[in-house]
């Protein structure tokens, strides 16, 4: 084997080397087989230098003289820094070893950066700082951010958040998940439903296009949920209640103020186990109709906070022969208060089982928010006469000599009955515990009743009443 004298092969290293410095300074960049630009550059020496007091020109290099060991060490460079193309954003040297910039503020850094992409209504970029974030030459962090990370970059001007519930990507400190940190689209305001809509479709498109929705909400998605943290579940700022409250305040004052409350409105999720919040084809936003979201709760005794036994509705709604129109048209609210009432049964308005004293409208009022007042005053207003003798004026005018009237549940089934005109099957007498049996049979013409309030009498409609009938004559 042919071996080389150690003279030569010292001349021969020397040789390599001068040729790389002659590459790095003919063409601003670091010699063939070094480390690709934006990751790494090479070894930096291992002290820096005196300040230089002559002029050092940008072919000689400024990493040479060992001041900018840092830039050149870090692990994210700069393009121009990583090429050594510092003449890129610096002119030469104007004396004191002081390189000025080619172009001021956010001139020079737009003359590479495309100015619609990397500019817009972020502070710091109105402000031509994009110094404040970012490092021109080199940086521990990708898109040579000043701080560790994007998070404890943003940190530095916007607080952070301590609350225990956090937005996924807010927790893992994504900020750029939801923000466009430059343009325009960096803080979510009328355009934030678009924005919820790339990770939320479903949630938002349910609330765009059902019926009835939250679409039309001043300020969309963000009017009720903390796009960052909050103290509730599903990053609301107060209670599942008091956030709806804060809207529909009529809603929230009868709950609050009802002498009589709605158990299930009072508890934690109130609103939504009747509600669908975001959007729903149903009136009020129902999350069902609503003899099925009533029914999820009275299909079986339910005893009230009072200690009172709420009977099951389960057969009351639907099945029977002759429904109460509200039942049939699904519509319990048409005589029950939802969020709260000030009335037994949690009624809208008086319905009193037992009425005390003479004869009183205002007594009647939920019965006569629908039914014709007519009812009470006129023979030719209603069926249930005989001949000419308004048997409903009877029964609610004239109370013998008890001096009071009988109330509309003494006779009727109030959501429905097996028998026709919610005559009821039994009813729960003078208000008490006891069902008494209404024996109740409709004719024709008329009808036989034989409870236990009087003894079986007959009715008829035609002329002269039930004593005009011939004696076993059908009515």
């Amino acid at each position: 084997m042919r071996t080389f004298p150690l003279a030569t092969i010292g001349v021969a290293m020397l040789l390599l080397a001068l040729a790389a410095v002659t590459y790095t300074r003919i063409f601003h960049a670091p010699p063939p087989g070094s480390v690709p630009a934006l990751l790494k550059a090479t070894t930096p020496p291992s002290s820096a230098a005196e300040r230089p007091t002559t002029v050092i020109t940008f072919a000689q290099g400024c990493f040479d003289s060992g001041c900018h060991a840092s830039m050149a060490s870090a692990p994210i460079m700069h393009a121009p820094t990583a090429l050594s193309a510092c003449d890129q954003c610096h002119a030469p040297d104007s004396g004191g070893h002081r390189y000025p910039l080619i172009r001021t503020g956010a001139q020079l850094c737009t003359s590479c950066h495309d100015q619609a992409t990397h500019w817009g209504s972020h502070a710091g970029t109105k402000e031509n700082s994009c110094l404040e974030c970012h490092n021109p030459h080199a940086s521990t962090t990708q898109a040579l951010l000043r701080a560790d990370s994007t998070q404890a970059s943003c940190n530095t001007c916007h607080q952070s958040s301590h609350e225990r519930l956090k937005h996924a990507p807010f927790e893992a400190g994504a900020c750029n998940a939801c923000h466009n940190v430059h343009a325009d689209q960096s803080m979510p305001a009328s355009g934030s439903d678009e924005q919820c809509a790339s990770c939320h479709a479903p949630i938002v498109a349910e609330a765009s296009h059902a019926s009835h929705g939250h679409r039309s909400l001043s300020g969309g998605c963000i009017a009720c949920h903390d796009p960052h943290a909050a103290a509730n579940p599903k990053l609301l700022p107060a209670s599942t209640r008091e956030s709806c409250g804060s809207c529909h305040k009529q809603a929230a004052d009868s709950t609050t103020n009802a002498s009589l409350s709605h158990n299930r409105v009072l508890k934690e999720a109130s609103c939504v186990k009747c509600h669908a919040v975001h959007g729903s084809n149903n009136t009020a936003m129902l999350r069902h109709s609503q003899n099925t979201v009533c029914l999820e709760c009275h299909a079986t005794p339910i005893v009230a906070l009072s200690g009172r036994t709420i009977e099951s509705i389960a057969n009351l709604a639907g099945g029977g022969h002759d429904p109460h129109a509200a039942i049939t048209q699904g519509e319990c609210s048409a005589c029950h208060s939802m969020h709260g009432a000030s009335h037994a049964a949690a009624v809208k308005l008086v319905n009193q089982q037992v009425p005390l004293g003479g004869f009183d409208l205002a007594n009647y009022a939920l019965c006569f928010s629908c039914h014709d007042t007519a009812l009470t005053k006129s023979w030719a207003a209603t069926q249930f006469r005989d001949g000419q003798m308004n048997l409903h004026e009877l029964h609610l005018t004239r109370g013998g000599d008890l001096d009071r009237s009988r109330a509309c549940s003494a006779c009727h089934a109030l959501h429905e009955s097996q028998q026709p005109r919610l005559i009821a099957t039994s009813v729960n007498f003078e208000g008490s515990g006891w069902k008494m049996p209404m024996k109740f049979t409709l004719t024709q013409e008329g009808g036989t009743c034989g409870s236990s309030c009087h003894e079986p009498m007959t009715y008829s409609s035609r002329p002269g009443g039930a004593k005009a009938l011939p004696q076993g004559a059908p009515q």
